[in-house]
């Protein structure tokens, strides 16, 4: 069974435009059957009825309808109208992908990456990241950049990953700022530069990032890229900690709190 997170909403679909052969429905038809189909398969504005939702979605997705194809396979994985068939719904999970739906490029990236519901496969995470990626996805641009950064489908290439680092973090993607302060920290693929990653972790933790705080806190407490100062470290590994940042809370159980301002 494919995570939760599966469920997220979908895109708008994709327009098949002049090129769409004329025996099958034009695309605002299919859109009009896939919402039938939803309205059916959520009981909005309607009976529930899992049985007509599977017709709708199937009729819509065989003629390429993404978001359909992307239903008809949570229908087969979580048994809703359909026998419960896990091969069957990753038929068209994919399908929905290859149209070129994003978010289920992205989650099917996210499945073969950890290893839910298929094979653990880095190179296959790679390619449904490296689709959603190339059409602007900052989630799949980071976590392209961190494969090809750890070098989990052959050699590290660390000039690829800070460059969809780069890409990620000019969307506002925090965790991207914190990987690109990373590689400046360690010196992969750029110039090591301390000032460079504190700044790096600085903007993260500006974006609500519980990681970008402890990272910067780290940076304070060690005098790197910034001035030491113990009790701006301290401050930041709470904010981390608050954030429920695991490190920051076990980190701050061995240090003591600095004195009270007077």
């Amino acid at each position: 069974m494919l995570p939760n997170a599966l469920r997220s909403p979908l895109l708008p679909s994709i327009a098949f435009g002049s090129l769409r052969p004329a025996f099958l429905m034009p695309m605002n038809d299919l859109d009009a059957l896939f919402q039938k189909g939803l309205a059916c398969y959520e009981g909005k504005s309607v009976p529930q009825d899992y049985g007509e939702a599977v017709k709708l979605f199937h009729e819509a997705a065989e003629q390429g309808h993404d978001e359909a194809q992307y239903y008809l396979g949570q229908c087969a994985a979580y048994g809703h109208g359909l026998t419960r068939d896990f091969a069957e719904a990753l038929r068209w999970y994919r399908l929905a992908a290859e149209h070129g739906n994003v978010a289920v490029q992205y989650e099917l990236g996210q499945c073969y990456e950890s290893g839910s519901g298929v094979p653990q496969d880095y190179a296959e995470a790679a390619k449904w990241y490296r689709m959603a990626a190339e059409q602007g996805d900052a989630h799949a641009q980071n976590k392209l950049g961190m494969i090809l950064c750890e070098g989990l489908t052959g050699p590290a290439g660390y000039a690829e990953a800070i460059n969809w680092f780069q890409r990620a973090a000019a969307q506002g993607d925090a965790d991207a700022m914190c990987n690109l302060g990373v590689c400046y920290q360690e010196g992969k693929g750029v110039s090591r530069n301390d000032a460079e990653a504190a700044n790096w972790f600085q903007k993260a933790a500006e974006h609500g990032s519980a990681r970008g705080q402890y990272l910067l806190g780290w940076c304070f407490y060690l005098g790197e890229g910034v001035l030491e100062n113990y009790d701006e470290a301290y401050a930041r590994f709470q904010r981390a900690a608050d954030g429920g940042y695991a490190e920051a809370r076990k980190l701050l159980t061995r240090l003591i709190p600095p004195a009270p301002s007077r």
